[in-house]
Formats: C-alpha cells, structure tokens, sequence
C-alpha cells in the first residue's frame, strides 16, 4: 500500500521540481515519520538520506528552495525516533544502507545524532554491536570498516570509550572487539581490551 506513495514522496523530494512540490513532499514525509506507525518505518528510515540530501543540497539556501529545506529540517528533528528504530537486523542489504548513512551522519557530527555533549554515543555503541551480533555488520565489507573507524574515533578519547563500553553487556563488548578485530585497517589500537 505504501509503495506507490513512497516512490512519489521519494521522487518529489528534491530541488530540482517546483518548491511547491518538495515543500510538500517534506511535509508529506514529516506527517508519516510522526503519525505512519510501525507500518511506514521503513520508507521514514529510507526518507532520511533524502532529507540531508535536500538540506545540505548548494541551493536549499535560495529563497525559492528555503521552505522545502526547512520542512527538510524540521522533518530531520525525527532523527532521535530513527535511531531508536536501530539496529535492522532481518533485511541485511538494507541494514548496510542504513549503518552507512549512520556513518554520515556521525562522520559530519551530526548534533542530533550524537546528542548533546555526544550523549547518544552510548546507543550508539548498542546499535552498532547489536548489528555485529545479528551478522547485519560484516567484516569483509566497507561498512565494517567504517563503523570500526568510528568505534576507534572513540576509543581515543578515554573518558568517552568508558562510558560507552560501560553501556554495553558483555556479548555487546565482544561484538565490538570482534568489529575492531576484523577491520585491521580501521585502526592501529584494535587490540586495546574494552575495560
């Protein structure tokens, strides 16, 4: 049912229609993300990359373009919920999208991503052993990689790495060793035991 709605929605969401359309268009997708229930989580999860997209597009400033962009914005407070919906563990193919854009959005520092004071890191850390644990995360592929890249980024920072890895149980800890074990490249402080 929500098919033929969602490539519509998902084909209107961008710049280059009349403003008209993607304003509404955002709306449209602010109205799922806040009333669409379980049913259209997995069009609101794939909604998120678009929404970016048409934030952080070089016109979404231009006069024409700034409604659409602000109810891009406004839309994009939904993030908290999103990650909340973390980690997909039953369709693989599209759990890798979804960690990847959960890379983009923490590579940039996105602030409601990572909370206040990174706060959301903790979950985060869940997120992404839980998708170790479910095999959605796997170490051969680029994802793996980056997810390593961002648990070292972490790792670095002492305080921070305790109170992340203080959130996790002890299969949560090993799924973690397990990522940085299996992404060599990801860091040269893979072998640091999680304490």
């Amino acid at each position: 049912m929500t098919s033929g709605l969602t490539v519509g929605l998902t084909l209107t969401l961008t710049l280059t229609l009349p403003p008209a359309v993607s304003v509404s268009a955002a709306h449209g997708i602010g109205v799922m993300f806040q009333f669409g229930g379980e049913s259209y989580r997995p069009f609101c999860t794939e909604a998120i990359p678009l929404l970016v997209g048409v934030i952080q597009a070089p016109q979404s400033k231009v006069k024409e373009n700034v409604n659409a962009t602000e109810n891009c914005i406004n839309v994009n407070e939904i993030l908290p919920h999103w990650l909340s919906w973390l980690p997909l563990n039953e369709d693989k193919e599209e759990a890798v999208h979804t960690f990847d854009f959960l890379c983009d959005l923490i590579e940039s520092n996105n602030p409601i991503v990572l909370g206040p004071d990174n706060a959301n890191l903790p979950k985060i850390f869940v997120i992404i052993a839980e998708g170790v644990m479910s095999e959605s995360v796997k170490g051969e592929d680029g994802c793996s990689k980056r997810l390593a890249n961002v648990i070292h980024q972490v790792q670095v920072s002492g305080g921070l790495w305790t109170q992340c890895v203080s959130t996790l149980n002890e299969t949560q800890q090993k799924a973690i060793q397990d990522l940085l074990k299996g992404s060599p490249s990801a860091s040269p402080y893979n072998n640091k035991m999680i304490s």
